[in-house]
This record gives structure tokens, C-alpha cells and sequence, in this order.
């Protein structure tokens, strides 16, 4: 049975751009993956549904070229994103159907308001789906872009992309949308896998927070699925990663 992987992201381009590296990486190695969108939200009253089909098809191919399925929850119409019970209990239900092993989410420091308010449902649907039985393995942090999480954002573990920015490059220029330039986001993408590469020495890399170690032994199993990939940040020469502790 393949391992499976659940990213939860507000936005409709979220897990490719933000875990999109890892998520080629983890399909190489055979895992089943879900990429879930939960305020993806048209913010514009004027798109046609011939539009928003078109749309919704540069999602689920944007996804595909990663190895992942697309699921987008939610209300697409309204204006503002509701952190709401009845999201919560959403979000939970795809965990228990799915039983991820890892699940991926956003940091919920993100500056991006959309972007923390996911990060709370998505934690309190976890804490609820173990209840409930779907006892999930591991859980990590994602970070947005950098006017959105890099500032508040000290990786535990990087993961070298290098080889998977075609595929990577392949699933972003997917998106032309109002809210999702493709093209824009690769090239920042680039820029910020090269600065979360270089400490780790490393072309490019993504970024990571632990929010749950594995269940019952100091065992990885992310760092198992991509091996020699998998790269612990930080160095001897700065302890805490700088920030001021003492």
C-alpha cells in the first residue's frame, strides 16, 4: 500500500508553488497525493462559466504534472473566506476518507490572512480526525512567498528540488488566471529555492517546519520517502538560527 500525502493550501495555486518540489519527489517515489484547496475564492463578480472551466482545467493539470489529484472545497463565489465549523468538519472529512500518512499545511505565521486562517482549520481538523481515528503520521509547514511567510520563517529541514523544477516549472505556467500568473510565480520560485538552498549548500531548495513528529519512534518517514533529498537546516555558528533566545 502507497504511502499517502495530504497538502492543504487556501489558494488555488498554493501546493504547487509552495510544496510543489516536494510533491514531484514524493510521486517519483510512488506516494498517493492529494493537493486540497479550501478558499478558493473567483474575487471577481464578472467571470463567465466558460472561464471558470477553464480555470478548474489548469488546476487539475497543474496538479497532474506533480502526481497529485486536485480537490477544491468550499464556496468559489463569495468574497470572503470563512473559517468556520462547517469548514473545519469539511476538512476533516477528507482526512478521514483519504487517512493521509503526512499532510502538509501552511505556517501559521503566514502574513497573508487567507493563509493563516487555513493553517487553523487545517490544524483543528486534525486534531479532531485523530479523535475520530485517522491518526496521521506526520504533519509539516509550508511557506508562502517572500513577501508572505520568509520573514517569520526558520525552515527545520530543507528539501533539494533541483531535479524536479521542470516538472515544477511544467505545473505552475499551468495557471493564467487574474489571481495566479504562472509565469511569475516560477520565476519567484526560483529566486526563493535559491535563497533556502544556498545554507544547506544546495542549488535549490524548499523549505520546512515540523508542527507533528512521527507517532511512537524518532523514525521519518518523509525523510525515508526522498532521501538523501531530505537536508536539516540551520548551522553551528548560529544556534536558534540567530533569534535572540538569552
Amino acid at each position: 500500500m502507497s504511502v499517502r500525502v495530504l497538502s492543504i493550501g487556501a489558494h488555488n495555486d498554493e501546493c504547487e508553488y509552495n510544496c510543489g518540489g516536494l510533491a514531484h519527489i514524493l510521486h517519483q517515489a510512488g506516494c498517493e497525493q492529494l493537493f486540497l484547496n479550501i478558499a478558493c475564492l473567483w474575487h471577481k463578480k464578472d467571470i463567465d462559466e466558460e472561464t471558470k472551466a477553464l480555470y478548474r482545467k489548469q488546476e487539475d493539470e497543474a496538479a497532474e504534472y506533480l502526481g497529485a489529484k486536485k480537490l477544491i472545497i468550499g464556496d468559489r463565489d463569495g468574497q470572503i473566506f470563512s473559517p468556520s465549523t462547517e469548514m473545519i468538519e469539511a476538512v476533516e472529512q477528507v482526512i478521514l476518507d483519504f487517512k493521509p500518512d503526512i499532510v502538509l499545511i501552511h505556517w501559521p505565521r503566514d502574513n497573508h490572512v487567507e493563509h493563516r486562517m487555513v493553517a487553523k482549520v487545517s490544524h483543528e481538523a486534525l486534531c479532531i480526525a485523530h479523535v475520530h481515528g485517522a491518526r496521521v503520521q506526520e504533519v509539516y509547514a509550508f511557506e508562502g512567498c517572500f513577501k508572505q511567510t520568509c520573514d517569520y520563517f526558520h525552515p527545520d529541514f530543507v528539501v533539494n528540488i533541483e531535479e524536479s523544477l521542470p516538472a515544477l516549472k511544467d505545473s505552475l505556467l499551468c495557471f493564467d488566471q487574474n489571481t495566479a500568473n504562472g509565469l511569475a510565480w516560477y520565476e519567484e520560485k526560483l529566486l526563493q529555492a535559491g535563497a533556502r538552498g544556498r545554507p544547506v549548500k544546495i542549488p535549490y531548495g524548499e523549505g520546512y517546519k515540523i508542527i507533528k513528529y512521527p507517532n511512537g519512534s524518532n523514525d521519518i518517514l518523509l525523510k525515508k520517502l526522498i532521501g538523501d533529498r531530505f537536508l536539516w537546516n540551520g548551522t553551528s555558528m548560529y544556534p536558534a538560527h540567530g533569534e535572540v533566545y538569552f
